[in-house]
């Protein structure tokens, strides 16, 4: 039987992943969607997605570098385009800052979403204290902040 292994390293995370191949190493082209994704498809899909960002986040971030994860909440109701500027506008101000401060240039992956009010979840790399980050995000709500 033709199994293949994988070793994939993302930073300090190293993974191993056993799986069967049916094609033996042969390339066969893809057919053509004819149909809408099943639902069994659309979990493996997910998980498959979750894997790849939890490698991006694992290659590019550490506790070690003093990375950080920052969730900011508006505290008015916004709409989705009024909610995308703020997080445009944002990653502007957070750029400014780290040139004014010397730092390396801004890594950051965003994630801005709506439960119940819209947030903005970031994971960028450090040199950034609190008392700044509240600064730039001034009054327009809630902000939470972890290394």
């Amino acid at each position: 039987m033709p199994y293949i292994e994988k070793r994939i390293t993302s930073g300090d995370l190293l993974e191993t992943e056993r799986y069967f191949a049916s094609r033996n190493g042969k390339r066969i082209p893809r057919g053509s969607n004819r149909e809408a994704t099943p639902e069994d498809v659309e979990k493996v899909n997910q998980r498959n997605a979750e894997k790849q960002l939890m490698r991006l986040i694992c290659s590019n971030f550490s506790r070690r570098n003093g990375d950080l994860f920052v969730t900011l909440t508006h505290s008015a109701q916004l709409t989705e385009a009024e909610a995308m500027k703020e997080e445009r506008n944002l990653i502007a101000r957070l750029e400014r800052l780290r040139a004014r401060k010397g730092l390396s240039e801004l890594k950051r992956i965003v994630v801005t979403e709506q439960q119940g009010r819209w947030h903005h979840h970031i994971i960028m790399n450090g040199g950034i204290t609190l008392e700044e980050l509240a600064s730039i995000w001034g009054n327009r709500g809630r902000i939470q902040m972890s290394l």
